[in-house]
């Protein structure tokens, strides 16, 4: 993959900053702060999204899935019931576009499995927009092999920001193309980490727990 260029200059380094800042404060203003820093002004905000964008739902096994591509050629992805949630980045149904269920039939075919933990590749699958910080994490969290997990801070080090454990974990959260892009295999230090926005104990992490059982039987 090519070298990122940031968007942003350096600003990656602030967010660290205000990471740790955060974890050590709790301030509710350095959290929002770190949230405020985690979006990405080149990202297609929620309202535009394109007038031709077009979605599918798959019926995965770990739940409504959906898939959807703008006119632009924008994919993204997700799980229907997270939409308009802290794991939806303020998706809406409405803003998926039209439903299409012929919609790329063959990427649609590998999602599923790979979330049945069958042999699939996405290489064809571009890492979404983001700023140099965003895409360094994305791209490194693909290259974590299937039925293996590594924590927040171990990816915070394989991108050079060994004290980015917490912005490891809010870029992590803002995800578009799960699955393509395995946040599920980053985990917290000691425990299975968040997942959609929610705690290790909430409703989503089940769905990461399944894909991790998934990928830990034999491949096929």
């Amino acid at each position: 993959m090519a070298a990122e260029k940031p968007l942003w200059g350096r600003r990656e380094d602030t967010f660290e900053l205000l990471s740790l800042v955060s974890y050590r404060s709790r301030s509710l203003v350095f959290l929002i702060m770190l949230t405020m820093l985690t979006m990405n002004p080149s990202e297609n905000p929620p309202g535009d999204l394109g007038r031709d964008a077009r979605h599918r739902i798959l019926d995965s096994p770990t739940g409504s899935f959906y898939v959807m591509c703008t006119d632009a050629g924008l994919v993204e992805t997700g799980w229907f019931d997270m939409l308009a949630g802290p794991g939806g980045s303020g998706r809406t149904v409405e803003l998926l576009g039209k439903p299409d269920p012929k919609l790329l039939p063959d990427f649609c075919q590998r999602l599923l499995q790979a979330m049945s933990g069958r042999h699939a590749t996405f290489d064809d699958m571009e890492t979404p927009p983001g700023t140099g910080f965003q895409r360094a994490v994305w791209n490194a969290a693909r290259l974590i092999p299937p039925g293996t997990t590594i924590t927040y801070g171990q990816l915070a080090d394989r991108v050079d920001r060994p004290n980015a454990a917490r912005a490891v974990g809010q870029v992590m959260r803002r995800n578009r193309l799960p699955i393509v892009i395995p946040c599920h295999r980053v985990i917290g230090a000691g425990d299975l980490g968040g997942f959609g926005g929610q705690g290790p104990k909430g409703r989503w992490p089940a769905i990461k727990r399944m894909l991790l059982e998934a990928e830990s039987l034999p491949r096929q």
